[in-house]
């Protein structure tokens, strides 16, 4: 039975989007923005990834964020209307000045109505009137306590010591008041100083909704946490009895030990049987949150958020990005589950460990001013990596990461204690109570006081931006993620990755005549295989099996299924791209002269990248030929099919946008010849020689 078109084109454009990276002819991964660095905005750099990456703010181009423009009225509604997740808006529209086909008309609608925003009038909104600082903080201070009723209120900081406190408008004084109370504005130009009526720039908003999801709202349990638990049930690495991380990302956390210690430590403790990942799980947690990475949208499938991220267990489900571990694990494992433990592990490097701010080892005398440490950190709230180690009745100590979020709440009645909200990865969010008293000080947690071997914290997440995972601009793709520290040029000058359906016997051979034989995932022959792993793409859609090997002048793909007439097969080395994918195909050879496949009433798409400008690749779709010959080389320049059926549509793609810029129509028994530049083709007879019959122009 033949697949569908869908599944057969979708199989090519999943190879080709997921592929073309590593092509030396793709463009790298660079920043969605020209405009924006961490050099040049350190204090907002994230925060802007954090808005962009959740849809709350688009660029003012494709190209430009533009940081230093100043926000409209309508612009801001229309952001905090997006993060609270475009609700259908109720009741009427009382602005005149706002019209039924504006961009903003839905989320000043709902503002208006839900008491968030006022008019500068009882009519008017004045949406394209800039948007000043305090008006910012009235807005986040209504939408917080007169739309939403669930939060605590955080007032505890005086302003009325600032330069400017007069100039503040008397309706903005209190949400001014809340908003240094919660750290929201802490960051931002003198600190004796308010600048109320100072209009609000772009990068400005950016790190004021960032602090805002961060202090104020906190760690949302069905969006910004794991729905799986720290238990042996969520992770493959405990049947492994090691912390199970595929080889890129081993390699890329050994490289930042400098020292034998640091290496073999590292080493001792992913060697160990699997304990749990608490450190891993928060930090990961807590780095998404703050804009420092992307996981739902780099590790994983059609995932919305964190908590809609399956367990790494599952190793099948079709949301999950699937690599193999080290090779003496023998495993397949998520990319999820690899990145946890990479954090997991990232706790044992001197880069990381340095940087608690307090000692790692707290002697119990000192541990009240730890715990009071903690408690200021938190009166503006936020979010802290909280590490406590608890005595085993064997001596040993066992270690366990919370996060804390949020102000502590004060409960005078029952002495000196504090509740702080946490995220627990043993157990979801929950809180801790901290009771301090003249001669001791107590952590409850479990419903129990625990007796702490030390206690460390963190609250700068600076240090993590020398380990990250996806890149500073969180757009690297699933290979970007993969490839190793040495980088993917060194890799690509002596590699070839290989991709196939692994569901289907074949037998691949180079030209030095090696080979390699698939059957049901497994490998066999003579070919050096230096990586291997299984990528699933949707649902509905076939897996990629990528294959490492040396780099080859060809390689020829030989399906072995008789019963079995879909194959898919793709090259991606440092100067060898093509590739097929589709029903009724025999044979796939692949090399420095284009793509040809051979078989039987086939259906496929096809693609090379010889002889094309570094910017494009051709692709060819076909239907009932039984051969095909792709190529763009400037000595031939000839795309061809040989049998009298179907007819061939012949695209040039570009490899920047992905779009053709220019397809064909080629009927069976004619070549079609494209120019150097491939800007023009001709039509000739396959049989005739250089006669053109028929021309067209590729714009």
């Amino acid at each position: 039975m033949k697949r569908s078109f869908f599944k057969r084109t979708s199989a090519a454009l999943i190879a080709l989007v997921l592929l073309l990276t590593l092509f030396p002819s793709a463009s790298a991964a660079t920043s969605q923005f020209t405009d924006i660095s961490r050099a040049a905005y350190p204090d907002y750099f994230d925060a802007i990834n954090f808005v962009v990456d959740n849809g709350y703010m688009n660029g003012m181009s494709t190209t430009k964020f533009e940081p230093n423009t100043s926000l409209t009225r309508a612009m801001f509604i229309t952001l905090l209307y997006r993060y609270d997740g475009s609700p259908t808006p109720i009741g009427s529209m009382p602005f005149e000045d706002v019209s039924t086909s504006a961009y903003y008309y839905d989320a000043v609608r709902w503002g208006a109505n839900e008491g968030i925003v006022t008019g500068i009038t009882d009519t008017l909104f004045n949406p394209n009137g800039a948007v000043t600082r305090e008006q910012v903080m009235t807005f986040l201070y209504r939408y917080s306590f007169s739309y939403q009723y669930d939060l605590v209120e955080n007032t505890y900081a005086t302003i009325t010591g600032k330069a400017d406190y007069s100039s503040v408008s008397q309706y903005a004084r209190t949400p001014m008041r809340w908003a240094v109370s919660n750290g929201l504005t802490t960051t931002v130009g003198n600190q004796s100083y308010l600048y109320p009526k100072n209009v609000a720039q772009r990068k400005e908003v950016a790190l004021w909704l960032c602090l805002y999801d961060q202090n104020v709202v906190g760690l949302k349990s069905y969006s910004d946490i794991f729905s799986f638990l720290n238990d042996t049930y969520s992770f493959k690495s405990y049947a492994s009895n090691t912390y199970a991380i595929c080889t890129p990302h081993w390699s890329r956390l050994t490289s930042y030990a400098t020292y034998d210690n640091e290496w073999n430590h590292l080493t001792e403790v992913r060697g160990k049987k699997w304990n749990g990942s608490c450190f891993g799980m928060t930090l990961t947690c807590l780095l998404d949150q703050t804009g420092q990475l992307a996981l739902n949208e780099i590790f994983v499938d059609g995932c919305s958020d964190m908590y809609s991220i399956p367990s790494p267990a599952a190793t099948y489900n079709h949301l999950h990005t699937v690599t193999s571990s080290l090779a003496d694990d023998n495993i397949e494992i998520t990319l999820i589950e690899s990145a946890i433990n990479y954090y997991m592990l990232s706790q044992y490097l001197d880069c990381v460990k340095g940087s608690a701010c307090s000692d790692t080892w707290v002697p119990w005398g000192d541990q009240r001013y730890v715990l009071s440490d903690i408690i200021d950190e938190q009166r503006d709230g936020g979010i802290l990596q909280l590490g406590i180690g608890f005595p085993r009745s064997d001596g040993s100590t066992a270690g366990h990461a919370i996060l804390l979020f949020g102000p502590p709440v004060y409960d005078s009645s029952n002495g000196d204690v504090y509740y702080i909200d946490a995220y627990d990865p043993n157990e979801g969010i929950t809180n801790i109570r901290i009771e301090l008293t003249e001669n001791r000080a107590q952590l409850l947690q479990y419903g129990e006081y625990s007796e702490l071997d030390f206690i460390y914290y963190w609250k700068d997440n600076s240090v993590f931006n020398e380990i990250d995972l996806d890149g500073e601009y969180n757009n690297m793709n699933i290979f970007d993620v993969l490839s190793t520290t040495e980088g993917s040029e060194q890799v690509s000058e002596n590699r070839t990755w290989l991709y196939m359906d692994p569901n289907i016997p074949a037998t691949i051979t180079n030209a030095s005549g090696e080979t390699l034989e698939i059957r049901n995932g497994e490998l066999k022959g003579s070919m050096q295989v230096w990586d291997r792993k299984r990528i699933l793409t949707g649902l509905n859609a076939p897996q990629l099996f990528g294959i490492l090997v040396d780099t080859s002048t060809n390689f020829t793909y030989e399906r072995q299924d008789c019963l079995n007439h879909y194959a898919e097969f793709t090259v991606c080395g440092p100067t060898l791209f093509g590739g097929a994918c589709g029903d009724g195909i025999n044979t796939i050879h692949i090399s420095m002269e284009g793509t040809q496949i051979e078989g039987t009433d086939m259906h496929l798409t096809a693609y090379t990248s010889q002889g094309c400008p570094t910017d494009r690749y051709v692709r060819a779709t076909i239907d009932g030929e039984s051969f095909l010959n792709l190529s763009a080389l400037l000595f031939a320049n000839d795309v061809s099919v040989s049998s009298v059926e179907g007819t061939c549509l012949v695209e040039v793609i570009s490899n920047i946008t992905g779009m053709p810029i220019g397809e064909y129509e080629l009927p069976a028994g004619q070549t079609l010849r494209l120019s150097n530049t491939l800007t023009d083709a001709v039509l000739i007879p396959t049989t005739q020689a250089g006669i053109g019959s028929c021309a067209v122009t590729l714009p």
